[in-house]
């Protein structure tokens, strides 16, 4: 006889958690969009809210909509963008990559 199936009770402590995205790059005057809803998940359902911060906005401006990263280069240099997501606990998880303004 099989055991007990996995324990799938709702655990407000857990964390959600993030993959990678790789380096960005963008030329100068035109934008990128990456999916960060497929960057996180949580463990245990809840749905995520997403903020992100870039290290320079006159570089390279940042926005995230419904699960979207938008990457627009305002101008040559690189930045961090930092991506973050927040259940409805609170709890976060937080990823960062570089992006890259270029010619």
């Amino acid at each position: 006889m099989a055991g007990p199936g996995p324990n799938r009770l709702h655990d407000p402590t857990a964390r959600p958690w993030s993959r990678s995205i790789p380096e960005q790059a963008v030329p100068v005057g035109e934008s990128v969009t990456v999916s960060v809803a497929m960057a996180f998940n949580d463990p245990d359902g809840d749905a995520l809210a997403h903020a992100v911060k870039v290290s320079d906005p006159q570089l390279v401006g940042a926005a995230v909509r419904a699960g979207t990263l938008e990457l627009v280069a305002h101008a040559q240099g690189t930045v961090t963008v930092a991506v973050e997501a927040t259940d409805t606990e609170g709890l976060s998880a937080t990823l960062a990559f570089p992006g890259n303004g270029t010619q």
